[in-house]
């Protein structure tokens, strides 16, 4: 993989991290009352710290240039899922019973696939832009080259 986007990726997992801090932090508060001690809370803070890390730091992988919008898309999917899940069943967020659990996982695959459609559609556009580009191109060159060789010949 190429460093430079191993580099983006850490920095905006560090980003993420930070920002999954803030969130962790405001959850935290408006949920006081749930009787946590010191370690839990710690605990808390730290995880948030770190899904929300995973969660832009693998956004680099949008950047992949040899992969599709789809393999992109449902990779992010997964790993952001499987963390947030891994993290949210170890700290209670979401007990298997929960219907609050299922409209979770519900809401995160309708968000990801718009994310797709957006990519998709955002990407298909830009290919039909760069094939026109590509035309007018060819036709701009060809007309330079066969004018320059009329030049030549005569």
């Amino acid at each position: 993989m190429n460093t430079a986007l191993i580099k983006k990726g850490l920095i905006l997992g560090l980003v993420g991290f930070a920002v999954g801090v803030l969130v962790g932090l405001v959850f935290l508060f408006l949920n006081s009352d749930n009787g946590w001690g010191p370690m839990m809370i710690s605990l808390h803070i730290i995880l948030s710290g770190v899904l929300g890390a995973v969660a832009m730091g693998f956004s680099v992988i949008y950047e992949a240039e040899s992969w599709s919008v789809t393999r992109c898309t449902v990779t992010h999917f997964l790993i952001t899922f499987g963390t947030m899940f891994t993290i949210g069943f170890s700290l209670g967020w979401f007990p298997l019973n929960d219907i609050g659990t299922y409209i979770m996982t519900a809401c995160m695959l309708v968000a990801y696939f718009m994310i797709w459609i957006i990519m998709y559609t955002t990407s298909k556009k830009q290919a039909k832009e760069l094939d026109e580009d590509l035309k007018r191109w060819k036709v701009s060159h060809n007309a330079t080259t066969n004018g320059e060789k009329d030049i030549e010949i005569h």
